[in-house]
């Protein structure tokens, strides 16, 4: 499956604006291609292929591949490559209590917030 980097960029324009520096719309954009499953869960990312496929010089694609590390979306694997993270089931039980959270958070404002009609 081949990822329409321009589609992806073309997006994070319309949602983003075009004031975003070069490494945040790098990171917008690989981020949107993660989101929309161009990018699968443990993929394999090359830094050289990335920069020639997005257009991109190298120190804004490692800036946005750094932030999206500490985001915890991109992991460093056993074999020293970069990978788009794979959730465990405590990522995913930490998911849904987060959610859990907030929808009872979200529940008891609404309650607070509504007329007596």
């Amino acid at each position: 499956m081949s990822t329409d980097w321009a589609a992806h960029d073309l997006t994070i324009q319309r949602t983003r604006g075009n004031d975003l520096s070069a490494m945040r719309r790098i990171q917008h954009v690989l981020m949107a291609a993660i989101t929309a499953g161009d990018i699968a869960p443990g993929a394999r990312l090359k830094e050289t292929e990335l920069g020639q496929q997005l257009g991109v010089s190298r120190t804004p694609l490692r800036e946005a591949i750094a932030a999206l590390k500490a985001e915890g979306i991109l992991s460093v694997s056993d074999d020293g490559g970069l990978r788009v993270k794979l959730l465990d089931y405590q990522d995913i039980h930490a998911l849904y209590q987060m959610r859990a959270t907030l929808e009872a958070m979200a529940a008891e404002l609404a309650a607070m917030q509504a007329s007596p009609a």
